[in-house]
């Protein structure tokens, strides 16, 4: 796993320092007033009345707040069309309230980080809350800038075909008049991207620290951040040295200014490619650093600043239960030191919610969304040693706990921390039997990218020849699947005489269906992560112990104790497969473990630019669970998730297939009837049963793998 560089870490530090924005210092607890107010995105007028509301600003918006200190803990982006306004009012707001003794403290949030790292799917929603924010950027060199800017779109996309859409017109379509000034005002040299890179992350005030996310018990050990300095110093690195690379990268004409990270990190790996074959030593320095470079592209798993445990993406404050929580809390006022936490990120529809004994405050009261789905502006206020919330029509005192309640907000939220900070039910086993001490995915993962590569053997089957590993971390001893292939084509005609157009191989492909599982509730593929085993990049994925293949089963004749709870975790598999566009699955890649699991593996021939379901007459059933999870799946989430992995017309065939499959299951269901197409797991009642008979599953090709 990657860590910031120390002294990079101290480096920013210092910058940190000189700026004053580490807000540490003890003098602040003397303030009478604090005002806190959380997620923003872009919503002007909820944004204005609440300042009003708390007695900050006047009608005219100039700052009469005298010496209060105002929070704003992130998110002042994406989803609302006021963007450029809230951003001029809290520059201007800074000033005025310097100069009148007060203070604005605005933090970072997920979505100010997305938009510096040219992650810019929550600037419209399209599907939940369309929003014209590009609209509000126009001026009269607008169309010039977008002519230019397709003048340079059109040479690029020749040197990298497959990184972007073939169609002038839909490449324009997706970037409206003002969309262009909108990139250029978040540049590093841009008004609003020099401001947003000045923003902390957390910020200490008297006894209260105040974030946008939370704080994991977790970070010290995997991201080696002890103290609240060292988040900040941390986070700030990532960033610049993001910037530092974007700028090498558009030096070399791998990417425009204006490239957005999916289309940047297919150039990317083209360009590497490509100079496979080259042996000077001008390409081969070359290689070497974009190689490095990639290694430092925004992950979940690499960077603080996208971690679920992060402190931009944390949800455990809102989600740890009653019970675990006061322990979990207990050990952050530990390792961070503080008596409450005041935190935006998850929204809260009942309003500004209180949690053990008032040491986490949760802001966060999706005021976007407005009255019709739960949301309004509110603002949190610590004045003279008491807690007020603050709204339009009121202002309460938060005397007690309230209890925060499962939003029905429309969100753009990656769900990213469920998968963090969930506990996992899977027992991990290592070569000898002996159980595992991981208790969730984060640190299967964990020990996935850091343990040691003991042994290194063949594996017999398999067409791409994968690699078994025996990797030790601490003393615990695992195997592991490593695959290396990385091949593409325009046509593949594959072992069963279809043709695949846009055919992909590739072990990166391994790590997003895994990624995307996790969004869908899916249990049952193996974490997996990209790293270096001799000098070889690919994906390394946990090893299914006692585990048998679909292939031996049959031959062995072998039959589940509970055939209905087999067929349907059969059938869950083919709306996946279809999903990803799985073209390989066989008997080879089907798993069963001792409890008769079904476990899903090698999906390198996945996830083409193919917009059509792959076998859609496999999709016969599908539980409520997974059903759900598929409408509900976010755009701008599978994108984030899914740009590290996947090429941008790769994710947005994805998202059509995704739509299909949604047809193609209500067309069942309003055939058929419910309860011939849901089930629920441990319900026989739930859905009839079909013969798992009549879903066919190709064997193994004749080397026995897939």
């Amino acid at each position: 796993m990657h860590h910031p560089n120390p002294r990079a870490v101290h480096r920013s530090l210092a910058v940190l320092i000189s700026l004053g924005i580490l807000l540490l210092a003890p003098a602040a607890a003397s303030a009478e007033r604090i005002v806190a107010l959380g997620d923003v995105h872009g919503s002007f007028d909820g944004l204005t009345a609440i300042l009003r509301t708390a007695g900050l600003v006047d009608e005219e918006l100039r700052w009469i707040g005298g010496d209060a200190i105002l929070v704003q803990t992130g998110d002042l982006m994406d989803r609302g069309a006021g963007i450029r306004n809230v951003f001029d009012l809290l520059i201007d707001l800074e000033t005025q309230a310097e100069e009148a003794g007060g203070r604005l403290v605005a933090l970072l949030g997920n979505h100010e980080v997305n938009n510096l790292v040219g992650f810019r799917d929550g600037v419209a929603m399209e599907g939940t809350l369309p929003t014209p924010i590009y609209a509000t950027f126009v001026d009269a060199d607008s169309e010039t800038r977008r002519a230019r800017a397709l003048k340079q779109w059109t040479r690029w996309q020749r040197r990298y075909p497959a990184c972007t859409v073939s169609s002038k017109q839909e490449w324009l379509d997706a970037r409206p008049p003002g969309y262009f000034a909108y990139v250029e005002s978040l540049a590093p040299e841009g008004k609003y991207g020099r401001w947003v890179r000045r923003r902390p992350v957390v910020a200490k005030i008297g006894d209260t620290v105040f974030l946008h996310g939370g704080l994991s018990p977790a970070l010290p050990e995997l991201f080696e951040v002890a103290s609240l300095e060292q988040i900040n110093a941390a986070v700030a690195a990532e960033i610049a040295q993001w910037d530092a690379d974007r700028t090498y990268l558009e030096a070399e004409g791998v990417v425009l200014p204006f490239s957005e990270l999916a289309e940047l990190y297919c150039a990317l790996q083209y360009e590497i490619y490509g100079l496979t074959s080259k042996t000077s030593d001008k390409a081969a320095a070359h290689r070497q650093r974009l190689e490095q470079l990639r290694d430092r592209m925004p992950t979940a798993s690499t960077w603080l600043s996208f971690s679920g445990e992060g402190p931009l993406w944390f949800r455990g404050f809102a989600q740890w239960s009653d019970e675990e929580g006061p322990a979990l809390l207990d050990r952050v006022v530990e390792l961070f030191g503080a008596r409450r936490f005041v935190v935006g990120h998850t929204p809260q529809i009942t309003g500004i919610v209180a949690r053990f004994d008032r040491r986490v405050l949760l802001i966060d009261t999706a005021m976007v969304f407005g009255p019709s789905a739960g949301g309004r502006p509110s603002a949190l206020e610590l004045a003279d040693g008491e807690i007020f919330a603050l709204y339009r029509d009121q202002r309460v005192a938060v005397t007690t706990d309230s209890t925060p309640s499962p939003s029905s907000v429309p969100q753009a939220e990656p769900i990213e921390v469920e998968e963090e900070t969930e506990v996992s039910s899977t027992r991990w086993l290592d070569p000898n039997g002996r159980e595992l001490p991981f208790t969730s995915p984060e640190q299967v993962r964990d020990f996935l990218a850091k343990a040691r590569v003991l042994s290194v053997d063949d594996i017999p089957i398999g067409v791409t020849k994968p690699k078994r590993l025996l990797l030790d971390h601490g003393g615990n001893q695992s195997r592991a699947a490593f695959r290396y292939v990385d091949v593409r084509a325009d046509r593949q005609r594959l072992s069963t005489g279809k043709m695949v157009m846009f055919f992909r191989d590739s072990y990166i492909n391994e790590v997003a269906a895994y990624e995307l599982a996790r969004m869908l509730g899916l249990d049952n593929i193996p974490p997996a992560v990209i790293r270096e085993v001799d000098n070889q990049k690919g994906s390394v994925q946990m090893w299914v112990e006692n585990a048998i293949m679909d292939n031996q089963r049959r031959a062995d004749s072998l039959k589940p104790p509970d055939q209905l709870h087999f067929n349907r975790q059969f059938y869950d598999m083919r709306v996946f497969d279809n999903l990803i566009n799985n073209v390989d699955r066989n008997q080879g890649n089907i798993l069963y473990d001792q409890d008769w699991k079904l476990w899903m593996i090698d999906h390198t021939r996945s996830f083409n630019r193919d917009k059509r379901l792959p076998a859609p007459n496999d999709v016969i059933q599908c539980s409520r669970g997974l059903w759900e999870r598929l409408k509900a799946l976010d755009e701008s989430e599978v994108l984030a998730r899914l740009s590290p992995y996947v090429t941008a017309p790769e994710a947005r065939a994805l998202l059509v297939r995704r739509e299909r499959l949604i047809e193609l299951i209500e067309e069942k269901i309003a055939r058929q009837g419910e309860q011939r197409v849901l089930f629920d797991y441990g319900d026989p009642r739930s859905s009839v049963a079909v013969s798992y008979d009549e879903i066919d599953v190709p064997p193994a090709p004749v080397d026995g793998g897939g």
